[in-house]
């Protein structure tokens, strides 16, 4: 059986994410958000949708380039 994780570690300015196949490292990324984007949130679980976003991002534009 094969499985695909995606390992995602938010940090107070950047996101880092990996992914994997089994135990291969696949993707590795930091995402590094600005200060001023992220002093419009009040609390850190604000922030979700906006470090969701920027995530599915990245990981739409791997699967287009793992697909050529």
């Amino acid at each position: 059986m094969s499985y695909r994780i995606l390992a995602i570690n938010p940090g107070s300015t950047s996101t880092k994410i990996a992914v994997y196949d089994n135990e291969k490292q696949i993707l590795v990324k930091s995402i590094d958000h600005k200060v001023e984007d992220l002093e419009k949130y009040d609390k850190v679980q604000e922030q979700f949708e906006m470090r969701k976003e920027e995530i599915e991002k990245i990981l739409n534009n791997f699967a287009f380039y793992r697909s050529k």
